[in-house]
């Protein structure tokens, strides 16, 4: 919080006091034999994340011998990682208490999708409609989605699009995996996730658009699922794999063969 105020207001008379409370609270989260420790968590950009006490619990633990030694390999992953390791450009304002859904993303102006490429207003399934822009025609799509129980976490309210699905629940919800090739419902939803998909821009949709809180739990999980799989992989016998592919350059071996081939082979190795 205090980077983007700082980000924000950087003429602000506040900005010493803030520094030296950021400096205090660092000196009273890190001991001194984590210096290195705190270096590099620092360098993750959206250090205000789950990110950063995540990482910070994970240490304490394997100083305290509860966990194996897997902080450095997370702390690259985090460095990597195309959510976590990019700031925060999400929402961090308030929600309306007439929502009745844990909200997960906020686009504050719907008049953003006005500038977008595609004037789905104008597309021939609603020309009818006689809608002269894109915020316009937003309401109806989602009046007509939730007319048959699809995309009911979703809320306009003054002139703010508030979202409680999640980006993939969005996905394998209004997709044709889903729903019923040809149905009568499908267009709505559909466009609706096509303006999404279009304004989101360089981003990512979690970037553009997420709320602090559920960005923090997305940044949690994804550090948590790597974390299980280190923990996993500890374990994992590779000797069937060392067997055939021990002295062969992957390279070299993987070069002439598709994803499918790859994937293939790979299993093979455990039949």
């Amino acid at each position: 919080l205090i980077d983007l105020y700082e980000e924000s207001q950087p003429s602000s008379e506040r900005l010493n006091a803030f520094r030296e409370l950021l400096s205090q609270l660092e000196k009273a989260l890190y001991l001194p034999e984590m210096e290195a420790l705190k270096k590099q968590i620092l360098q993750i950009p959206n250090k205000g994340s789950g990110a950063a006490r995540f990482l910070l619990r994970t240490a304490m633990n394997e100083m305290a011998g509860k966990t194996s030694e897997s902080t450095a390999d997370l702390i690259r992953f985090a460095l990597q990682d195309t959510v976590i390791s990019a700031p925060f450009r999400g929402y961090a304002g308030a929600i309306p208490e007439a929502i009745d859904f844990p909200v997960k993303y906020v686009i504050e102006d719907i008049s953003v999708f006005d500038k977008i490429q595609t004037n789905y207003w104008e597309l021939p399934a609603y020309e009818s409609w006689n809608e002269g822009s894109n915020s316009a025609l937003l309401p109806g799509l989602l009046r007509e989605s939730q007319s048959k129980g699809m995309l009911s976490k979703c809320r306009i309210i003054e002139n703010s699009l508030y979202i409680g699905h999640s980006y993939e629940e969005m996905f394998y919800s209004i997709s044709p995996y889903s729903n019923q090739v040809g149905g009568p419902y499908e267009l709505y939803p559909f466009t609706f996730f096509s303006m999404l998909q279009e304004v989101q821009g360089d981003l990512g949709f979690e970037q553009a658009f997420a709320t602090r809180n559920f960005f923090n739990t997305l940044v949690s999980d994804r550090l948590s699922l790597m974390e299980n799989t280190m923990l996993l992989t500890e374990s994992f016998d590779y000797t069937p794999w060392d067997a055939i592919y021990g002295d062969i350059n992957y390279d070299e071996q993987f070069a002439a063969m598709s994803i499918n081939e790859r994937i293939e082979k790979c299993m093979n190795t455990y039949r």
